[in-house]
C-alpha cells in the first residue's frame, strides 16, 4: 500500500547566526518548505544548533526540532546521534535531505542507521573553505549517500572534480525567487533612510554577508574610490552586516569615501533596496548560484559579477551584466563606470 504522504527530513546546522544573520542556502530551504505541496509531502525540518535570535525558525510551517548538537565528536554528541536515529524509525521517514558539512556527516550516517530508503546531500558553494580532512569525510559519507543535489553546473563539476563523486549521482536544480513576493514590495526611499543619498543621486549597492572574507566587500570600496573620481554624483551602498563591517567602515574613511560609501547594515527584507540600486554590485572570490544576482535581475538593474562559480550560468556578459576577473577592482571600476555613462 502506497503511504499518503511523503515523510522529508531536512536537516541543517542552523538558519541563524546569534547575530540573526541568515545567508542564501538557510533562505532557499524556507522557501522549498514553504512550497512544498503538503498533500503529498510531510515536511519536518532539524537543526543541529538554535541560536537566540531565529525569527524564521518561529515562522515556518512545519513541523520543527533543534537536536542540541554543538560537537560531532562529544558524549551529548554521541546521544543525539542516537536520538536522531529511532525518531528517523519512529516516524517512518523516507527522505533526509542535508546541508552543510556537519549536518551531512551527522545526518546521512543516522539516516542509513534508521534504514531510510533515500539520502540526499546537498552542495551550494564550490567547496571553497574545504581541506584535506574535511574532502576525506565527505568522501567516506559520499558512499552512504543515494544523490547529491547541486544549485548550479559549476558546483557540480566542483564536486565531481574535488569528491570524486560520478556525474550521473549529482543532480542539478538552479535556485529559483518567488517573483510575486519580491514584485509585491515597494522600493525604498534611499534617500529617507541614509543621510548620504539625496534625491536624484544614482546608487551602486550590494547585498552581502560581510561575515566571510569570500564576500570581498573590500573589492567593492576599493572600485567605489576609483568611480567616485570619474562619477562625482555616484553613491555607494552596502546592505548587510557582520564581523568584517569594522574593517569595512576603517577603509572607507582611509580612501576618503565617507558620505559617498555608506554601510547600510542588516535588513529583514533586501528586495526594498535592491529595487533602489542604479547597479547591483558582486564582488565574491567564490560563488554557486547567486541569490543575490537573481533579485538585482528581477529589480531589472544591470549586474556586475566576478567571473566565478554558476555567475557565468546567471550573467551573459555584455547582454543581461558584466563578468570582471574575482580580486580586480580596477575591472569592477571600469565595468560600473561604462554602465553609468550608458542609459541604454
Amino acid at each position: 500500500m502506497r503511504k499518503e504522504r511523503i515523510t522529508i527530513v531536512f536537516l541543517i546546522d542552523f538558519l541563524a547566526t546569534r547575530e540573526g544573520l541568515t545567508g542564501g542556502t538557510e533562505r532557499q530551504l524556507l522557501e522549498l518548505i514553504q512550497h512544498l505541496d503538503r498533500e503529498r509531502f510531510r515536511p519536518v525540518l532539524c537543526c543541529l544548533q538554535e541560536f537566540a535570535h531565529a525569527p524564521c525558525l518561529d515562522g515556518i510551517d512545519c513541523e520543527k526540532h533543534v537536536l542540541h548538537v554543538y560537537s560531532l565528536a562529544s558524549w551529548k554528541g554521541c546521544l543525539a546521534f542516537l536520538s536522531f536515529v529511532r525518531f528517523l524509525r519512529g516516524n517512518s521517514v523516507d527522505i533526509v535531505q542535508c546541508h552543510f558539512h556537519d549536518s551531512i556527516l551527522f545526518g546521512i550516517t543516522a539516516a542509513r542507521a534508521a534504514g531510510v530508503s533515500r539520502t540526499i546531500s546537498c552542495r551550494r558553494d564550490m567547496g571553497f573553505w574545504y581541506d584535506g580532512k574535511a574532502l576525506g569525510r565527505l568522501a567516506m559519507v559520499n558512499r552512504l549517500t543515494h544523490r547529491i543535489l547541486v544549485n548550479s553546473m559549476a558546483v557540480k563539476e566542483s564536486v565531481s572534480r574535488h569528491e570524486g563523486v560520478r556525474p550521473d549521482r549529482i543532480d542539478v536544480i538552479l535556485n529559483g525567487i518567488d517573483m510575486e513576493a519580491f514584485d509585491s514590495r515597494a522600493p525604498a526611499a534611499l534617500h529617507r533612510e541614509f543621510a548620504g543619498i539625496r534625491p536624484g543621486d544614482r546608487v551602486v549597492g550590494m547585498v552581502a554577508n560581510i561575515n566571510r572574507d569570500v564576500k570581498r566587500g573590500d573589492m567593492f570600496v576599493h572600485a567605489a574610490a576609483l568611480v567616485a573620481r570619474r562619477h562625482p554624483g555616484v553613491k555607494f551602498l552596502i546592505i548587510g552586516s557582520g564581523r568584517l563591517e569594522d574593517g569595512l567602515r576603517t577603509l572607507v574613511r582611509d580612501l576618503g569615501l565617507e558620505g559617498v560609501f555608506i554601510l547600510g547594515g542588516r535588513k529583514p527584507s533586501t528586495a526594498e533596496y535592491v529595487k533602489g540600486f542604479d547597479v547591483g554590485v558582486l564582488t565574491s572570490d567564490s560563488e554557486g548560484f547567486s541569490n543575490v544576482i537573481m533579485e538585482y535581475m528581477a529589480a531589472g538593474i544591470p549586474v556586475v559579477a566576478t567571473d566565478v562559480g554558476g555567475n557565468r550560468e546567471l550573467v551573459r556578459d555584455g547582454s543581461l551584466g558584466v563578468l570582471v576577473p574575482p580580486g580586480d577592482h580596477r575591472a569592477l571600476a571600469d565595468a560600473v563606470s561604462r554602465l553609468l555613462e550608458s542609459d541604454e
